[in-house]
C-alpha cells in the first residue's frame, strides 16, 4: 500500500499561530465531489487543536496506539479503533506509544456526495452525522469487525488514488459498508464516551463545556475541583496534551464559530459575551489569531 501525505491530495488553506495552537480551514480538491483520504504511518502528535470545515472525518488505526482529544473528550486509540469526528469539532493527537507508532487513515467528506442516493444519505445521515451530547465517537472494533474495516477503508484509498469506472459509486458503497459495520457494532456494544480515567481533569473538562460563558479562570477552576491551581495547570496539560488557557480559549472560539454559522443576524458582539469574552476588541483579535479571519469574513465565507 502507498502511503500519502496529507498535502499531497488536498488543498490546505492555513493562517493563525498561538503557542502550540493552529486553526485550519481545508478545502476538498474537487470541490464538485467533496471527499478525500489520506493514510499516514508513523504519525507524531498535533502540536495544536484543529477543525475542519469538511462535514465529518472519519479516523481509523491501523497499528500502534495512543490518545486523542475530541472536543472535551479524551479516547485512548489502538489497532483497531475507529474516530467519528464532526465538522467545526475540535481534535488531536495528544500521546503516543514510541515503541508502537501510529498508522492511520483519515476520510473527510461532504453528505452531499450522497446527494443522488436518497434511501442512502438518509442511512448515512441518521448513522454518522447525527450528533448529539450521547454521540459515541470512538469505537474499538473487535478482531473480524477491525479486519473488515481494514479492507473497506483500504478500498476507499484505492478507489480515490486511481479513480478507475465507477470509482465515485464505489466509494458511496464503501462509506455505506462501513455505516452498517458501525451499527453491527453499537447493537453488540453499548460503550460509554467517557474514555479519560483521570475523574479530576473530566471534571474540569465537563464544567468548562457546560459554562463556556462563565468566569473560567484558573483560581475557580481549582476551586471546584479542589486543586491547587499550579497542580491543577500541571495536571490538566499532561492529561489533555495542552495548556489549560489555551484550551479554553480554542473551546471558546469553536463554540462562537458555530454560532457564527448557526445564527447569521446575531451580533459579533453577543456573541462575544456569548461565549465568555468581555471585550470585542480581544474577541476580534483571537479569532483572528486562531482561525486567520475576523469573525464577520468568518461568516461570510461559511454563509456562502
Amino acid at each position: 500500500m502507498v502511503f500519502l501525505g496529507l498535502d499531497s491530495i488536498m488543498i490546505c488553506y492555513e493562517r493563525g499561530n498561538m503557542k502550540g495552537s493552529n486553526s485550519k480551514m481545508l478545502f476538498f480538491p474537487d470541490r464538485k465531489y467533496p471527499f478525500f483520504v489520506d493514510l499516514k504511518k508513523n504519525v507524531r502528535p498535533y502540536r495544536h487543536l484543529h477543525s475542519h470545515l469538511g462535514e465529518i472525518e472519519l479516523q481509523y488505526i491501523f497499528s500502534g496506539n495512543g490518545a486523542y482529544i475530541v472536543n472535551n473528550e479524551i479516547y485512548h486509540v489502538k489497532e483497531g479503533s475507529f474516530l467519528v469526528v464532526h465538522k467545526n469539532e475540535y481534535h488531536k493527537i495528544i500521546n503516543i506509544n514510541k515503541k508502537k507508532p501510529l498508522c492511520k487513515a483519515s476520510m473527510i467528506f461532504s453528505s452531499s456526495i450522497f446527494n443522488n442516493y436518497g434511501l442512502l444519505k438518509q442511512y448515512v445521515l441518521k448513522t454518522l452525522f447525527k450528533c448529539n451530547k450521547k454521540f459515541i465517537h470512538h469505537l474499538h472494533f473487535e478482531r473480524s469487525e477491525a479486519f473488515e474495516a481494514r479492507i473497506i477503508v483500504k478500498g476507499l484509498f484505492e478507489c480515490y488514488t486511481e479513480k478507475n469506472i465507477a470509482w465515485k459509486e464505489a466509494i458511496i458503497v464503501g462509506i455505506t459498508r462501513l455505516c452498517i459495520l458501525i451499527q453491527k457494532h453499537m447493537a453488540r456494544v453499548q460503550e460509554s464516551p467517557k474514555q479519560i480515567n483521570d475523574a479530576v481533569i473530566q471534571g474540569c473538562l465537563d464544567y468548562i463545556d457546560r459554562n463556556i460563558s462563565l468566569d473560567l479562570s484558573l483560581c475557580r477552576l481549582s476551586e471546584i475541583v479542589g486543586l491547587a491551581p499550579n497542580y491543577l495547570s500541571s495536571k490538566f496539560s499532561n492529561t489533555a496534551g495542552i495548556s489549560i488557557k489555551n484550551y479554553i480559549i480554542e473551546k471558546r472560539i469553536s463554540e462562537a464559530k458555530k454560532i457564527l454559522e448557526q445564527k447569521p443576524q446575531e451580533k459579533v458582539i453577543a456573541i462575544a459575551y456569548e461565549v465568555g469574552f468581555n471585550d470585542l476588541s480581544n474577541f476580534n483579535h483571537t479569532f483572528k489569531k486562531l482561525t486567520g479571519f475576523t469573525p464577520s469574513d468568518y461568516r461570510r465565507i461559511t454563509l456562502r
